[in-house]
């Protein structure tokens, strides 16, 4: 069932608890990004016009101000809603890290966007998405707190 984009914290909250966890209290990474997989495939009604990329994904890794620094992994689900305004959110997953010997290797990084469509190719590009090195180092590594995010970017 689809819900309204402007539930889409609400519906990426339900999915973590689903799995046990709330979007603060993530305490295993591989539960966060099975969670995301979920949200990223879970149908949002009232976006723009799929071929003006109006719902894609993209995985940042990176120490920033806003973070002290730390190590931090930001699962994010990208939508510009339908109507002339052209807004774009983004509902993010945000998991930090120690600094360990594991997490030191990765410089700042993060996937192109993708905004492949629902189903058999969002599926591909979560697949391709779980090759990038600083998610399957997260994946090893527990995170030491967490957060969700619903900003109006632009």
């Amino acid at each position: 069932m689809a819900y309204p984009w402007r539930s889409a914290g609400e519906v990426f909250t339900s999915i973590l608890r689903e799995r046990g966890v709330d979007p603060d209290g993530v305490a295993d990474t591989a539960t966060g990004w099975e969670a995301f997989i979920a949200f990223a495939q879970h149908p949002l009604d009232g976006l723009a016009d799929p071929a003006h990329d109006s719902d894609g994904i993209i995985v940042s890794w990176g120490r920033w101000g806003w973070n002290g620094h730390e190590p931090a992994l930001t699962l994010t689900r990208q939508l510009i809603p339908d109507g002339d305004d052209q807004e774009i959110w983004q509902v993010s997953l945000t998991l930090m890290f120690s600094e360990t010997s594991e997490t030191a290797v990765h410089r700042d990084a993060e996937t192109p966007f993708d905004f492949a469509p629902l189903g058999a190719d969002r599926e591909a590009a979560l697949r391709s998405v779980h090759g990038f090195a600083p998610l399957r180092t997260a994946l090893t590594v527990r995170p030491v707190r967490s957060w969700l995010t619903v900003e109006h970017v632009c």
